[in-house]
This record gives C-alpha cells, structure tokens and sequence, in this order.
C-alpha cells in the first residue's frame, strides 16, 4: 500500500509527501514499480521533473550508500526495455539525462526494439539531445532491431528538425531497414513533404524499391497525394532550365548561366557591330548600356551574397542550448538572423535570402542585392535598345560602318534579334515590376511569396522581422545598401529546466544539501 502512495506522488511530483513516505514507511525506494513496471527514476523523467530525479538519486546515494546498488537501479528496464534516459532523451529533458548519466546511466542500453538514445531521441524530434549524445561519442548511425538508422525513424514520425541534424551529419539517405524502406520511403508513408525535399537535397534516390517493389512515388501514387507526386517525379532535363533548382543534391549547373553568356552577352555585342553607325549617337549609348550590364553581370558571378560563417567559439551544443531549434541550421551550423534562408542550391545560408538566380548561378542576399537589382534594369534597357535599333535598322535601312551586308541578311537579323529581344524581355519586365514592389514595401522576394498562401511554423518563422515604415525611397536605400539590421519578431530562448522550491527545503530536511 505505501509503495503505490509513493509511485502515486512521485507521479504528481509531491516531494513532500514523497519525503514523508518514505521516512514513515521504510519503503526500498528500488523496488516501488508502477503496473506497467516502471520504477521512480523512469516516472520522473517521463514527467520532466528536475526535482524529482535530482530528490531520488540524492535519497538513494545518502541512504543505501552503495554507487553500484543507484547505477542498478538507473539501469533498470522497463517491461519494453527502456531505461529513464530513454524517456529523458526522447522528451528532450537535457538536465535530467545529465543527472541520469552522471549517475551512471548506460549510453549505450537499448530497449527490446534495440532503440538507442540516439533513436528515441530522434523520435522525439530532440535535436539538442541528438548533439549532446553525438558529442558524447554515441553514433547517429547506429542500427536497431529492423535495421533503421535513428534517421529512419525521424523521417517516419515527421521529425523534421532531427532530420535534419541527422542529414547535415552525413547520415545515409539509402539505407534500407528488413522491409527495404529507405527514409524517403517512410517520409512519403508519413506525408511530410518538408522531410521528403530535405532527403531529396541531400541525396536520396527516387529509384530506390523496397521488398514489395514500390518506389516512394508508388506509395505517393497509392495514396493519391497530388503534392508527394509532384516531388518524387524523376528530375528531367527541362527541370534543369527552371529559374527554381530541382529536387535534388546541389551540384554546379552551368545551362542557364552559358544560356545568358549566348544569348544575351553575345548577341548584344553582334548587334551592336551591326548597329554600329559613327552618326547616330544612340548606338553609342547602347554600348555603354551593354558594357555595364556586362560589367555587373560579372561581379555578380564573383560578389558573396552574404553567406553566415560559422563561429568556432559557437559549436552546434551551444547553439541548440541558447537558440530554439527554427533559429539553428545544423548544415552551417549558424544562428540564423531575421531574412535569412538556407539556399537548395549554394547549400548555405544567406543573410537577408532573396532567391538563387541561375543565370549569374549564384545567390542574391544582402551583399549583392542592390548590384542585382541595377543589373536587371540594365538588362533591360539593353533589350529595349536592341529592339528599337533593330525597328529603326529595318524602316530607314540602317547600314553598318563595321560589316556590309545585302539588304535582306540585314533584315533577317533584325528580325531576329527583336524576337529574341522581345522574348527576354516579357518575363524580365515582371521580374523588375515584382522587385520595384518588393523595394518599395522593403521585402525580398523569398519573404513576398512565402507569405501567399499557407505556410508552416518553420517558414514564417524564418521571414518574420521587425519591418518599421520608413517611406519608399529609405525602403529602397535599405534594400539595395542593406543599412538596416532587421530583429526578428517575439524571438523565443529555450527553456531552461530548474529544480523546486521544495528541493531545497526536502533536502534541507534530509541534511543532504551539502552533499548535492
């Protein structure tokens, strides 16, 4: 009777009428056990409570005097196997699993699944956990019973932020457990498409079958889930030509960035050698439109977007510890400021992201935005030069003081170069129209169309900032010169737990407070 009175207040964290049972009752604390055969310490660190798990390793040590006889009893398994740092793990209760493994806790016990520290840690979507164990020396690719990596079972339980550590790690995106699913499998069995494009990202094949031969577009298509389809289709090469990068591992892609150089620098300078006339003045100002767009074409190949650099006094540890996880990417291992984002396709982050442009092939942020944004007007001024010289080649047959040619090859070329003139320049005037708005209301592009729509925790997280009206022309000097140092808006700290009040004065009772 008195061991389920002292299961039942370690159950409501009672330390007092913990304290009281067992100085009344004599109770062996080591052999109090609730109905599914848990003992104090595995409740306690079920329910998170500091003080409890603190209270019953104190008590035992001054009481039985015996390290090996506590080391047991922190050892002890449940009916299922786990021990209370399992429980502490995959709650995230960091202070808890320290105190269980300063008092001799196994790293290394599994439960009768053969789950690790490191797999329910993963199920629990603990990242801080997961780098504390690794720091420890615990192998994030360690095999269970089924043969799953802790990154199996992230993927299964939609664990997005473990994932992710797990991948930036270099954990493998193909391993197959006994019923041949690889991650990518389980993530689609799960739904979770952020989960899916971070495995595609880093790696994992869509071709991979499992034992019933179905690839994870299969099961997507199975499940008839429009969205997983989408994702999971095989990349083609016109995914390639696509201003948004495809879902796979970055890798240089050089199409559209020699597309530009073809068609745009190079055809630029043949029609200026064609248009070139020492008596109209204009086709001296399209050269020098020409030069400067090729000018700033080239710095912006070469200029760094702004790329965070990882600190070496800031360890992933303590940036877990002092950052919540939304605000941490694993991969660079950085804090990420308001407006930054990880780019698919440079595999970095970047300070105040506004998208990956394929055709300088490099990111636009906050050190080369404001180049961006005049070279795009240059280009297009450049187009509307061409298109007008062209118009005004082919009415007043325009001959060149460079190359002669017969009338209709003259003609031909001009044709030519309007169309292609023209076809650059429909989508390049909306790309301007959108990044006027977006200078004027100060928002990159990356924040304008991630707020259409319905977005996630994660998403809206990594755009929200303090944007205070300050008139279009200061929005436009801020976004092209990056003046203002945006704070991010209600930025949350990780909660650190701490023992009771009533600790102290329970300990006190015991005279055990000098000895904690």
């Amino acid at each position: 009777m008195s061991e389920s009175l002292f299961i039942n207040s370690v159950y409501k964290a009672n330390l007092t009428d913990m304290y009281k049972l067992l100085v009344s009752s004599k109770i062996n604390i080591h052999e109090c056990h609730d109905s599914r055969g848990m003992n104090a310490l595995h409740i306690g660190s079920l329910n998170g409570n500091l003080s409890v798990v603190k209270f019953l390793l104190m008590y035992s040590r001054k009481v039985y005097k015996s390290p090996d006889m506590v080391k047991d009893w922190n050892n002890e398994k449940s009916e299922e196997g786990f021990i209370p740092a399992h429980f502490a793990a995959y709650r995230g209760y960091i202070e808890i699993l320290k105190e269980l493994i300063n008092a001799g806790a196994d790293l290394y016990a599994r439960n009768n699944q053969g789950l690790s520290l490191m797999h329910v840690a993963a199920q629990g979507d603990q990242a801080l956990v997961l780098v504390y164990l690794k720091n420890l020396g615990l192998d994030p690719f360690s095999l269970d019973n089924k043969n799953s990596f802790p990154l199996h079972w992230a993927a299964y339980m939609g664990c997005e932020t473990s994932t992710a550590v797990l991948l930036a790690w270099g954990c493998d995106t193909e391993g197959q457990d006994d019923d041949g699913h690889t991650p990518l499998h389980l993530a689609t069995i799960a739904g979770n498409s952020r989960i899916i494009r971070n495995l595609l990202i880093k790696g994992a094949k869509r071709s991979v079958k499992d034992k019933k031969e179905q690839r994870p577009v299969d099961i997507a298509i199975r499940e008839n889930n429009k969205n997983l389809i989408h994702l999971l289709k095989e990349v083609k090469v016109i995914d390639e030509c696509c201003l948004k990068p495809p879902l796979r591992k970055p890798q240089p892609s050089y199409l559209s960035l020699t597309s530009f150089i073809v068609l745009f620098c190079i055809g630029t300078l043949v029609n200026l050698v064609l248009r070139t006339d020492h008596k109209n003045y204009t086709t001296y100002a399209y050269g020098a439109i020409i030069f400067f767009s090729d000018l700033f074409f080239v710095l912006l190949l070469s200029k760094d977007p702004g790329y965070l650099k990882a600190k070496p006094e800031k360890d992933l540890l303590k940036l877990y510890t002092n950052y919540e996880n939304y605000l941490v990417c694993p991969d660079c291992q950085v804090y990420r400021p308001a407006r930054s984002r990880h780019c698919q396709s440079c595999d970095k982050c970047v300070e105040k992201f506004d998208h990956h442009c394929p055709w300088v092939n490099n990111c636009i942020g906050a050190k080369n935005l404001g180049l961006f944004f005049t070279f795009i007007n240059l280009v297009w001024l450049s187009l509307m030069f061409t298109i007008a010289l062209n118009i005004y080649a082919m009415i007043e047959h325009m001959e060149s003081n460079i190359i002669s040619m017969p009338n209709e090859v003259d003609m031909a070329f001009s044709i030519i170069f309007i169309v292609i003139a023209f076809i650059f320049a429909i989508p390049l005037t909306l790309l301007l129209i959108v990044h006027y708005k977006n200078f004027i209301n100060n928002r990159t592009t990356n924040e304008r169309f991630s707020k259409s729509g319905n977005e996630s925790k994660v998403s809206s997280y990594t755009v929200s900032f303090e944007n205070k009206r300050m008139g279009c022309w200061r929005n436009f000097i801020d976004m092209c010169c990056n003046m203002t140092k945006h704070n991010r808006i209600n930025e949350e700290k990780p909660t650190n737990q701490s023992v009771e009040s009533s600790y102290y004065e329970v300990m006190e009772r015991l005279k055990l407070v000098g000895e904690d």
